[in-house]
């Protein structure tokens, strides 16, 4: 039997109510936050975030917009630059990987260098691929949103339809950088969503990411950097 609802009771005396989010884990959670807090420094940065979100773009997708709430999404905890000494180690491990797959197979060798990202980085790095994937999906959802309306409501809400075109396509934009926001947290080199990313035949490793990995395994990090490289080479 499930446990009945939690009830705090009434807030001490001269406590404000906590408001209620309607947006609770959605694009808008932050947005409405910011309305909630009475911060004024907030609510121009929730004003000018809903500026840049329904800013005029071509397409179906802000991808200004999803670039920057990607970015904003990781940007939310540590993720550092790696260094010049981790871009040497890393080449250093790319150059084994490639010796030990000239061993073992037949497959063409990659320029024997790995590219080493952070998690901002890797965002950059994929979004040419999500533009190329994503835009016919988009334009197919928001198009699906004005056809949605019964034939008969078409004609009455034909000045409508382009706002809701707008609509659509800012919360199609939102959740898209939310997504990718959320991938860059998780992903560990340029192939892990399955198709590459970043320049084409070019291995790279999300070094933090890696290493997370590789704290997770209880295993030596240089043998798991060693197997993410290889594979990723491959």
């Amino acid at each position: 039997m499930a446990d009945a609802p939690r009830d705090d009771g009434p807030p001490e005396e001269g406590q404000e109510p906590t408001p209620h989010n309607p947006f609770a884990g959605s694009p808008f959670e932050q947005m409405f936050g910011g309305f909630a807090s009475g911060d004024l420094g907030g609510l121009q940065a929730v004003f000018g975030q809903l500026q840049r979100m329904f800013a005029p773009h071509e397409g179906a997708v802000n991808w200004e917009f999803s670039r920057d709430l990607a970015r904003s999404v990781v940007a939310q905890s540590a993720d550092p630059s790696p260094t010049a000494g981790d871009r040497s180690r890393m080449q250093d491990i790319a150059r084994v990987a490639e010796q030990w797959l000239d061993r073992a197979t037949e497959l063409p060798a990659t320029a024997g260098t790995v590219s080493v990202w952070s998690r901002a980085e890797w965002i950059e790095s994929s979004m040419p691929v999500w533009r190329q994937l994503v835009e016919p999906i988009a334009e197919s959802v928001v198009e699906a949103m004005g056809n949605a309306l019964p034939t008969e409501g078409q004609g009455f809400a034909a000045p409508m339809l382009g706002m809701l075109n707008s609509i659509g396509s800012s919360i199609f934009s939102a959740q898209l950088g939310q997504a990718v926001g959320g991938l860059a947290a998780e992903v560990i080199s340029a192939t892990d969503v399955g198709i590459p990313v970043g320049e084409p035949g070019s291995p790279a490793v999300v070094l933090a990411n890696a290493k997370s990995f590789a704290a997770g395994l209880d295993l030596d990090e240089s043998d798991v950097l060693l197997y993410v490289v290889l594979r990723e080479c491959a």
